[in-house]
């Protein structure tokens, strides 16, 4: 006999919708962030392999774990309570943070291993105009595509659109920052920035 569902002399149970969810919430929390952990050690490792440099990997990965920590941190400001839907959401929301810090740090490291560019100044300002602009397209495009799926009126649409608009206005802004104040202009800085001789 379960002793969780006793069986009764009237053969009746207890029906609820959500029931299939209590169970869960309990442990909603400590599996989202063991589940987070394990996303950014394997985000770690990708880009220890594709970098092989340890100060540039170290940076890619405390820029994604800034951006996680900082979606965490807002989930109550934001009114979203941890559940099924906003726990796959936040992984998701994890894997598109990955994308603009691992891709400028892999061209800042590039531009290491070319002599020409002998400054950190010179090296970033080349990597974000190589990179800035089809990131920004990217997210452009990401944010575009992920407020479509507010045509379907439901929590979840609602959940995916709200976390992923936000991970990318999170993950850009630094970018944006290092561009402004690397050029000194504010409209559009990678469109007019001149490439490093």
């Amino acid at each position: 006999m379960n002793s969780r569902h006793p069986v009764t002399d009237i053969g009746a149970i207890i029906y609820e919708d959500e029931a299939l969810f209590m169970d869960q919430i309990e442990a909603m929390i400590p599996i989202t962030i063991q589940t987070s952990i394990a996303t950014l050690v394997c985000m770690a490792i990708v880009c220890f392999i594709f970098m092989s440099n340890l100060f540039t990997v170290l940076i890619a990965v405390s820029s994604i774990t800034s951006i996680c920590v900082g979606v965490f941190g807002f989930l109550t400001l934001w009114g979203i309570d941890v559940d099924p839907i906003s726990m796959a959401t936040l992984i998701m929301s994890i894997g598109l943070s990955v994308d603009f810090p691992a891709h400028i740090t892999f061209h800042y490291y590039r531009t290491g291993l070319d002599p020409s560019f002998t400054s950190i100044k010179e090296r970033m300002l080349h990597s974000l105009v190589a990179i800035g602009f089809p990131l920004l397209q990217c997210s452009a495009s990401t944010v575009l595509f992920v407020l479509s799926i507010l045509l379907v009126p439901c929590y979840m649409s609602e959940s995916t659109s709200s976390q992923a608009t936000r991970i990318t206005k999170l993950s850009q802004s630094p970018m944006l920052r290092r561009i402004r104040s690397a050029t000194g202009n504010k409209v559009m800085p990678v469109l007019s920035v001149e490439k490093p001789r």
